[in-house]
């Protein structure tokens, strides 16, 4: 196998500090080892309703400062890897923005990366509202993407059938939650990694693909 040719997956889903977290792993996997990364939609929970959830409620279970506490382990955390983070005002459901990712990936796919990490960034640094039409067209057209078309697939739910492929396809590899990094092999990582065990497993799969 030609190392061009290497290729991992990565499940992930808007709406998790995790997955934004993760995004440092890849650009690693791809300019350090330079193995490619697809990435792949995952609804981590489709049952957030329409208007979301308090983030009391989701990292505090009620509680406002378990739920600091929760978040400023992330703050600290996305320091450590150069990000920037600043808690959203609520978790949205991620549907929509999924939707407009999976259109771009489809139609245009040169512009798909950009937009993948601007929508992490609309969530995790910017808190905007990735459930609005407005905001989702203006991040694609932010990218260079056609924003009447990513309007009329995200409304008609055009690519809903690729949504659901993907996440049958994660389940079937055993992926229960995100992020999960599928290599090669067909080895899942599960959850965020330090660099070191990710590093560590590129470089096997790099060695066993050149040998």
């Amino acid at each position: 196998m030609e190392l061009s040719s290497l290729e991992v997956v990565i499940w992930s889903d808007y709406l998790c500090p995790w997955c934004y977290l993760n995004q440092e792993r890849a650009r690693r996997l791809e300019v350090v080892h330079g193995i490619k990364v697809r990435w792949m939609p995952y609804e981590l929970h489709p049952d957030v309703p329409v208007g979301g959830r308090s983030i009391v409620s989701v990292y505090g279970k009620g509680d406002a400062k378990r739920a600091q506490t929760s978040l400023q382990r992330f703050v600290e955390m996305a320091k450590n890897e150069g990000l920037p983070f600043r808690p959203p005002s609520r978790v949205l459901p991620t549907r929509m923005a999924h939707l407009l990712a999976t259109h771009v990936a489809a139609v245009e796919p040169e512009r798909f990366a950009d937009l993948h990490h601007r929508l992490f960034d609309a969530v995790w640094v910017s808190d905007l509202d990735i459930t609005d039409l407005e905001v989702l067209t203006g991040l694609a057209g932010a990218v260079g993407a056609d924003p009447v078309a990513a309007a009329e697939a995200v409304v008609a739910e055009t690519h809903a059938d690729d949504l659901a492929r993907s996440r049958e396809e994660a389940m079937e590899n055993g992926v229960v939650g995100v992020p999960a990094t599928m290599f090669p092999s067909g080895f899942v990582l599960p959850g965020f990694q330090d660099c070191a065990t990710t590093d560590r497993i590129a470089e096997r799969i790099i060695e066993r693909s050149t040998s």
